[in-house]
Parts: structure tokens; C-alpha cells; sequence
């Protein structure tokens, strides 16, 4: 029998910085981030996504990769005047290096408007030109909004793109966008199962920000969880996870127990529809907004 191979992937935004707003743990102790990651092998998840952008994380993260691990890891290439002609493949190597790996199974672009600029060109004949060299297996970018793919689609052939999509943020779906990079042969996965967080936080302990701006979503999230008698986490995992279209769903953990959990959540089947619970509102669905409210 073939051993199980997760459809979840862990993300390391917490290896290397403080990172979610339900997470009191902080940064991952040593301790904790080698149960988590003993952990990941043990329930078949063999994907792990990081980037030069949190901290320390891909130092962390190396002692534990295995041989059959899917080590994906995001660049940032601001190309300035003064900039190395072959910058591209510096950061990839610096990755590379830190990670102790000969080669990456992928690497997105961080800030993917780079690709729609002026120095797209130049950033995508570096990428390319890794790929060819076997440096790195797939190409593509981490996006916020959807609306950005119609242009760098224009430019630049995806192999991965990754994307928020949750109960609250569904515009990947909604949009077309899901159908359409599917029929293009692009892997998709999912980051922001939980919203950072938000969908886990109980109601009484809700900051009034939210509260007070969306009472009515809210108010609507708890009592669904009341009528399904199901937890938060559970539902919120099973939406991603059913969706066809969706090949990982990146989840990040602050324990090895709460991994745990989302395993066992993964062998569960809950059918759900939550087109009710959409939100075009990017305050809400963009965290990076928050601090702003």
C-alpha cells in the first residue's frame, strides 16, 4: 500500500518571526519546531513552504529535510539600478545555502509585481534560466489579489501559484480564477486556511475592531459553527481541503499537538457551501490592512 501523502503543507512563517494574530506562542521554540516537523513526516506531509522574507526559517527548517521533501521557498527581487545583473540567481542560491540543498522544488515570487514591471523580463529569464538547469523544479509567485494573474499570465508561464482562500476570502474562486489556472496545468495552494488566525479566535475573545465592523459576518460564523456542532478548525480546514482545484493547503502550527489535530482533521469529510459567507471587503479579508482599522 502506498504511504499516504498529505494534501496539507506547513508553512514557517513562525520558524523565523512572530507571526498570526491567534498565536500567543510567538516564535517556535527548538523544541517545539523539531516535534512539529517529526511530526509532518510521521503524517505523511512532505511539503514545506518558506521564504527569505521570515527571518531565520530556512536555516530552521534545514536540519529536517528529508530526501523525498517538497521544499518550496519565495524571493524577493526589488532590481534597482545599482543591483547585480544576476540577482535573481543570487537569492535563489542564498536559499539554497541556507536550506543546504542542491536544488528547490519551487520558488515564487514575493512580490509579484515585479513581473508586470520594468525589470519583469529580467527576472523571469533568471528563473527560467535556473529551471532549465534543473536549479529548480517550478516557478511562479505568491499573490494577494487575483486580479494580478491576468497580467503576469501575459508574461510569464506559471508552474505554482499560491493564495489566500478561505471561508471569509473566496475571490480566487469566485473570480474564475481557480478554473482557469487549473486548465493551464498550475498548482494552486491555498495559504490563509484561518485567516492568520481570526476564524479560530472565540467569540468573547474577538478584538473590537472586527466586532464592531462586521458584526452581522460574525455573528453569522459562530452560530454556523453551533449548527454543525462542529469546531472552527475543523470546519475551516475541510472547506480548503475539499475544493478539487486546490493541490496543498498550507497551514501554519504553533505545537506538534495542534498538527496533530489537523491530520485527524484531514481524514474527515464535511461537505459545506459558503458562497454566504464571502467578502469582497479587502479590510477584512487582507491582513495586511489590519493595523489600519
Amino acid at each position: 500500500m502506498a504511504k499516504f501523502t498529505s494534501k496539507l503543507a506547513i508553512g514557517t512563517a513562525n520558524f523565523g518571526m512572530n507571526y498570526g494574530v491567534n498565536n500567543v506562542a510567538g516564535k517556535l521554540s527548538d523544541r517545539e519546531l523539531s516535534k512539529v516537523l517529526t511530526s509532518a513526516c510521521e503524517f505523511g506531509i512532505r511539503t514545506f513552504d518558506t521564504a527569505q522574507a521570515y527571518g531565520d526559517s530556512e536555516i530552521r527548517l534545514e536540519p529536517f529535510v528529508q530526501p523525498n521533501s517538497e521544499v518550496i521557498t519565495k524571493i524577493r527581487v526589488p532590481i534597482e539600478k545599482n543591483s547585480k545583473p544576476n540577482e535573481v540567481r543570487l537569492a535563489v542560491f542564498e536559499s539554497l545555502k541556507n536550506l543546504n540543498l542542491d536544488k528547490l522544488y519551487g520558488v515564487l515570487v514575493h512580490n509579484p509585481e515585479e513581473l508586470i514591471g520594468i525589470h519583469g523580463s529580467q527576472i523571469l529569464g533568471q528563473l527560467a534560466e535556473l529551471k532549465e538547469q534543473k536549479v529548480i523544479k517550478k516557478i511562479g509567485v505568491s499573490i494577494y489579489r487575483p486580479e494580478l494573474l491576468g497580467e503576469i499570465m501575459k508574461v510569464f508561464k506559471l508552474d505554482i501559484v499560491q493564495v489566500p482562500f478561505n471561508i471569509f476570502d473566496q475571490r480566487i474562486l469566485l473570480s474564475g480564477w481557480a478554473n482557469k489556472l487549473k486548465s493551464n496545468c498550475v498548482e494552486i495552494h491555498a495559504r490563509s486556511a484561518f485567516l492568520q488566525g481570526l476564524l479560530l479566535v472565540e467569540s468573547k475573545f474577538l478584538p473590537e475592531k472586527f466586532q464592531s465592523n462586521w458584526p452581522e459576518l460574525f455573528h453569522k460564523w459562530y452560530d454556523y459553527q453551533v449548527d454543525m456542532d462542529e469546531s472552527a478548525d475543523t470546519i475551516a480546514l475541510n472547506y480548503c481541503l475539499q475544493q478539487p482545484w486546490i493541490d496543498k493547503v498550507v497551514v501554519g502550527v504553533d505545537s506538534a499537538d495542534q498538527l496533530k489535530r489537523l491530520s485527524l482533521i484531514e481524514k474527515l469529510h464535511i461537505k459545506n457551501n459558503f458562497f454566504g459567507f464571502s467578502v469582497k471587503d479587502e479590510n477584512l479579508i487582507d491582513p495586511s490592512n489590519w493595523n489600519r482599522l
